[in-house]
């Protein structure tokens, strides 16, 4: 897993890419399975304690991972300097009974609803958060949706979307290696990625009595799926 999340060539992209957000979603007539990939910056002093506390999480999902927040009102080509593309409005935290550390997610949700226009359809998708693609003088290339540096066409993150809206679909942010290591190194900061979610069967498909007859009885910790990553030095390490 580790070698697949730093990505040396997208498509006929040369980069090396890092992921650092992302959400894969594939399913069958019976059965799905989808995975976050939930990229946190924490202070390089907290890195131990995040990894421990996120090793300890039982189940990630229920926002125990800190998720992106959305914006609904934003034309993309206004990504990341419009007002309504707004600064994160509430802290993240993982925390463990009564332990909790504050970390930053590094992304923000595109929500856009198609309805307020026919030409605009892009959603479910997410970019680099205000605070990071200003800290890195980001802007979105429309028309497509890649973003570059001020002064220079060379993409620097891509919003790579995929697939159908709910199922069979790919949505991840990549940011070049390059510009990451970047601004980790002057805000003393370390990337963690925790990639998890469930193995079930379809429920968009099948009807109850099915769905029980295929699940049988389970624990939770059977669907479950759970890695997580450090970023350092130029490369994830994996601590879970």
């Amino acid at each position: 897993m580790a070698n697949g999340l730093i990505i040396r060539r997208f498509h006929d992209v040369a980069g090396p890419w890092v992921v650092v957000d992302g959400l894969v979603n594939q399913a069958t007539h019976d059965k799905t399975i989808f995975a976050f990939f939930s990229g946190l910056f924490v202070p390089s002093a907290d890195a131990p304690t995040a990894t421990r506390l996120l090793s300890s999480i039982e189940y990630p999902g229920n926002h125990a991972i800190p998720r992106e927040e959305d914006e609904h009102y934003t034309y993309a080509g206004e990504i990341p300097w419009a007002d309504t593309w707004r600064l994160r409005q509430y802290p993240a935290f993982i925390e463990f009974h009564s332990e909790e550390l504050q970390v930053f997610v590094p992304v923000r949700g595109y929500g856009w609803e198609s309805y307020h226009s026919v030409e605009n359809k892009l959603r479910n998708v997410c970019f680099p958060s205000k605070e990071l693609a200003e800290a890195l003088d980001l802007y979105v290339q429309i028309p497509a949706i890649s973003m570059a540096q001020k002064r220079s066409n060379e993409i620097a993150a891509m919003s790579v979307l995929s697939g159908d809206d709910y199922q069979n679909r790919e949505s991840l942010v990549l940011l070049r290696q390059d510009l990451l290591n970047q601004y980790l190194e002057r805000n003393d900061l370390q990337l963690i990625l925790f990639v998890w979610g469930e193995r079930r069967a379809n429920y968009q498909t099948l009807d109850l009595r099915i769905v029980r007859e295929t699940e049988g009885h389970f624990e939770l910790r059977d669907i479950l799926h759970k890695q997580g990553f450090v970023y350092n030095g130029g490369e994830f390490t994996q601590f879970y």
